[in-house]
């Protein structure tokens, strides 16, 4: 997997996605994208269709789970703030990424100690 993830904490926590594995799985410069909170995740799915992406602008004006965004003229894809401290996810070792064919995925991670 070719996905270049970089995170930042300062002045807020930020994700900055890019790579082969983003543009193979359709995030290509230009692409317009929904980004919905839903439990302990947040999901990032391609929109293809004009009215389906007008509906989502206008619906997103009234629901903070739920934003209109695309994908950089650079290829990067970034998202930051309340999406990431929302789901607790302060630091780089919180992430966990899952891509597919027009869809991101981003959940916090659980780490877990072993003990013997």
């Amino acid at each position: 997997m070719n996905l270049d993830i970089t995170f930042t904490t300062d002045p807020i926590p930020l994700i900055i996605l890019a790579g082969q594995t983003l543009a193979d799985n359709g995030f290509t410069p230009g692409t317009l994208i929904a980004v919905q909170q839903k439990d302990s995740a947040f999901y990032i799915s391609i929109v293809n269709d004009p009215q389906r992406w007008q509906a989502l602008c206008e619906e997103s004006e009234n629901r903070a789970d739920l934003s209109a965004d695309c994908v950089r003229d650079d290829g990067e894809l970034i998202i930051g703030g309340d999406w990431l401290t929302d789901i607790d996810i302060t630091q780089p070792e919180h992430i966990d990424i899952t891509t597919a064919p027009g869809r991101i995925e981003v959940r916090r991670r659980t780490l877990t100690i072993f003990k013997a």
